[in-house]
This record gives structure tokens, sequence and C-alpha cells, in this order.
């Protein structure tokens, strides 16, 4: 494998954030660990590290073929232990631009059903025949499948857990 090679791009940025993160929290440390600048840092670090991730799936994409969708099954049986974590969460974190983005479909679903000239015309039957769009309506059926008992719990564990920490701050 050459250094150059696109393949080894992942991994040489993730030594380099790395090597960051670890520079800044020295910085951070000094500067002042009993006045909170450690435990903001870590909170921007974890924000910046999803950033990242996401910039990263986006620009090198899934792996194509055989071998790809091979390496897609072993992570998905990987992560399967902390879907419901992930999913508590994406809740936590994104309920309200999810809100937001339901009543924008709604509202595009509406002027399509007005009929108004610049708008596309709303299918009769099927996906996006209600009041959500196509991708919206694709994606609350999928909510809809999750077991929710289990992600409420993983949501109270998780809350748990950061009581502690918030009791410190104060």
């Amino acid at each position: 494998m050459k250094p150059e090679s696109s393949e080894n791009a992942p991994r040489m940025f993730f030594k380099v954030f790395m090597l960051l993160i670890f520079g800044l929290w020295c910085t951070a440390s000094l500067a002042g660990a009993g006045s909170g600048i450690t435990q903001a840092f870590m909170y921007f670090m974890f924000a910046a590290f999803l950033a990242i991730a996401m910039i990263l799936s986006a620009t090198f994409g899934s792996p194509k073929g055989e071998a790809g969708q091979a390496a897609l099954d072993n992570f998905k049986k990987k992560i399967a232990s902390y879907d419901n974590a992930a999913k508590s969460l994406f809740l936590v974190t994104c309920f309200p631009p999810t809100c937001v983005y339901l009543v924008v479909s709604f509202m595009n679903q509406l002027v399509r059903r007005i009929g108004l000239p610049m708008s596309v015309k709303t299918v009769k039957s099927g996906a996006g025949s209600g009041v959500l769009t196509a991708a919206a309506s694709a994606q609350f059926t999928n909510f809809k499948t999750w077991n929710h008992g289990k992600v409420s719990a993983a949501s109270e564990r998780q809350r748990a857990k950061l009581r502690p920490l918030r009791s410190t701050e104060r």
C-alpha cells in the first residue's frame, strides 16, 4: 500500500486528528482544568469527530463490490448491540430539527395538493400519497418499526450516566 493512495487517506487523517486532539487536550488541561474548559473541549471534539466522520463518509462513500458488501455486513454486526443507544442519541439530539423537517414536509405536500402551477403533482397511492412527502413517509415508517421501549430505556441510561457529571459542575 502506497502512502499517497486514497485508501490510506482516512487512516492518515485520523492519525493527524488524534495528534491534534492530544495537543489541544494538553493545552486545555494546563489552561484551567477546574473551570470546565476540559469538559467543553471534550464536547467540542466529539462534535468535530462526528462532523469529520460524516465528511469522510460522504467523500469516500460505501465500499463497492462483493468485498465491500462483506465489510459492510461485518460492520453492521459489530454495531448491532449499540443500535438502541444510537437511536436514543438521535432522538435526544435531533428531535427539534426532525419536527421542523416533518412540518416542512407536510407544508410541501399541502402545496402539492392545492395544485399550484409550480408544484409537482401528488402521487395517488403508495408512499407520498398521505400528508407527508414520499421521503418523509418512508423515514416515518422506518421510525415506527423501532422498539421504542428499548430506545427509551437506552435514553434513560444515558441520562443517568450524565447526572453525576452535571452535579459536579455547579
